[in-house]
């Protein structure tokens, strides 16, 4: 995968891979009087985030991962990852790797503790999720994991609508995760992928191939190769040219982005890295104020207020549109929301980037609200703060129900009147319809 690629819309996942093993169904080594052995699969867990505006932290721990069938529970991950969703706005994150059984399951269960939800003004909100923090993702249909191939499981935990946050009247927050789950056989997530770790090993003869032990997870480590035009930048953030034997060291703490990949066609993610950078690598999200002059540099104002002079890295910094298009400098316009990932250094400090994303600009209007009579297909009535409005449900709709604990793909059926719902999508003002393209509703249970 080349680092022209692009990746639908940035989204919220937290994907599974399940890897089945080269060993067969029957099982065994072949020697005379050898037991059946049963086959395995390796699962790496991943997550990403499309964020809200609104806070500037939602924060958990992710502890256990597994899947439940009629075989019992396969534990895919057990453990204390500590992830703040508004971080992961552009990129997953590996969590962990583990073998399972194959076979056919029925759920994903996944355990997350120990909420802090961080409003704009610095003050932290410590929530309690429902049923103790432990969600299951249903999948009636059974979740296969097949000998040979790889199943990729898309756990969607965007904040704006998997995770729904609801400031209550005493000024105290609650959440109420809404999780989606979408699993395909074989296939590898085309999104960004970003891992802070340490370089476990390297390729022989080939300075820009190395393996890649994530830094908060030892156990995950991934085999990384240098994308066509990809660029290393040192401690300062200045690109490092040309590569060789010493630029990428076995115990360099590293920061990589790229794409998955199957560079080595055993069905294993691999990373395809457009960026590597070696030093202390920073998160910045805020609007241009100046655009970029003869020398790459321009300003951004900061979520926080305050402003940040920032420089590209000519032939190096990559830039991409919120629907993953590779742009040009030229795309930065005062106005323009974007996430820049770089190194600061200098006196005055300076910002190198090595990467910029442009915020979207057509994100989807959202109502909550109860829903009310009448409901008949496509449409229903959903009684919000300001008045009654007509839902209109398009065609392909994602609707999912929640319930404590639970999540699920639903259909129209599971509309009914006095239930909570979420509604995503864009007011026709020519009929006074809410044409909806995504729909959350809570049963309450």
């Amino acid at each position: 995968m080349s680092a022209t690629n692009t990746f639908s819309r940035i989204r919220a996942t937290l994907a599974l891979l399940a890897v089945a093993g080269v060993l067969a169904a029957c099982g065994g080594d072949g020697s005379p009087g050898s037991e059946p052995v049963p086959a395995t699969g390796t699962v790496a867990l991943m997550l990403t985030d499309l964020p809200t505006d609104d806070l500037k932290a939602i924060s958990f721990d992710v502890t256990e991962a597994t899947l439940i069938g009629d075989r019992g529970q396969q534990a895919i991950y057990s453990g204390n990852t500590r992830v703040n969703l508004l971080d992961l706005e552009n990129y997953s994150v590996p969590i962990a790797l583990g073998e399972v059984a194959a076979g056919t399951y029925t759920k994903l269960r996944l355990q997350i503790e120990n909420f802090e939800i961080v409003d704009n003004q610095g003050d932290s909100h410590f929530p309690r999720p429902p049923a103790n923090g432990r969600i299951d993702l249903l999948e009636p249909g059974g979740i296969e994991v097949v000998p040979g191939r790889t199943l990729v499981a898309h756990v969607d935990m965007d904040a704006n609508k998997s995770i729904h946050v609801v400031q209550t009247g005493n000024g105290k927050y609650r959440v109420r995760p809404v999780v989606r789950v979408k699993f395909m056989l074989d296939g590898l997530p085309d999104e960004l992928v970003r891992i802070e770790g340490r370089i476990a090993a390297n390729a022989e003869g080939d300075p820009g191939s190395f393996v890649l032990c994530a830094l908060d997870n030892p156990d995950v480590c991934l085999d990384v190769s240098l994308a066509e035009g990809a660029c290393v930048f040192d401690q300062d953030g200045i690109p490092i040219d040309p590569i060789d034997a010493d630029t990428l060291a076995v115990d360099d703490m590293v920061v990589v982005i790229g794409y998955y990949s199957d560079g080595n066609g055993d069905g294993n993610p691999d990373i395809d890295a457009i960026i590597v950078e070696k030093g202390g690598a920073e998160q910045v999200k805020g609007i241009v104020t100046e655009i970029p002059d003869a020398d790459g540099l321009f300003l951004v104002i900061d979520r926080g207020g305050i402003e940040v002079t920032v420089e590209l890295q000519d032939g190096c910094t990559k830039i991409f549109g919120p629907d993953g298009e590779m742009l040009t400098s030229d795309a930065l316009q005062v106005g323009q929301g974007i996430e820049l990932e770089g190194v600061s250094s200098g006196d005055p400090a300076l910002l190198r980037a090595a990467l910029i994303v442009l915020d979207s600009d057509d994100d989807p209007e959202q109502l909550s609200g109860t829903i009310g009579e009448p409901v008949s297909e496509p449409g229903f009535m959903l009684a919000t703060a300001s008045g009654d409005v007509n839902v209109c449900v398009n065609a392909g709709a994602t609707i999912t129900v929640i319930s404590d604990g639970t999540s699920a793909e639903g259909s129209f059926a599971d509309i009914q009147a006095g239930r909570i719902a979420y509604v995503f999508g864009e007011l026709d003002v020519t009929d006074g319809c809410f044409d909806a393209d995504d729909v959350v509703v809570d049963t309450g249970e």
